[in-house]
């Protein structure tokens, strides 16, 4: 039973490591399963910093800049890496505001809209 939450799999699970913010959104949301495409913030960190400025340039659905930083900051490895970073902190408010996202897709009835990185 690994790769499961509430008694399915989930797919994006499987990259070896736990990923604290995707567990959240899993946790804690009323569907039995989400995709990549329910949140805004990329499961894994890019890996060079070319990679993270080029992702943050336009990025018009984030509410504040310290949330840009937080995925400048991000790496792949090191103290800046999961499971350290981003911190429990951290996480709870980048899942708070990607359910903010995907709950004002839903009120809307556009699924995939704001919450989604097609329209980043």
């Amino acid at each position: 039973d690994h790769n499961t939450i509430k008694k399915h799999e989930q797919l994006p699970l499987k990259l070896g490591v736990l990923d604290p913010l995707y567990f959240l959104m899993y946790a804690t949301n009323e569907k039995i399963s989400i995709t990549q495409i329910e949140g805004n913030w990329p499961q894994a960190a890019f890996p060079t910093m070319e990679q993270r400025e080029g992702f943050v340039k336009d990025w018009p659905q984030l509410p504040s800049e310290h949330m840009k930083q937080y995925l400048l900051d991000w790496e792949p490895r090191g103290e800046k890496a999961i499971p350290y970073f981003p911190t429990p902190d951290m996480c709870s408010e980048i899942v708070d505001w990607m359910e903010m996202l995907h709950n004002i897709d839903d009120a809307v009835g556009m699924c995939a809209g704001m919450s989604s990185f097609c329209l980043k």
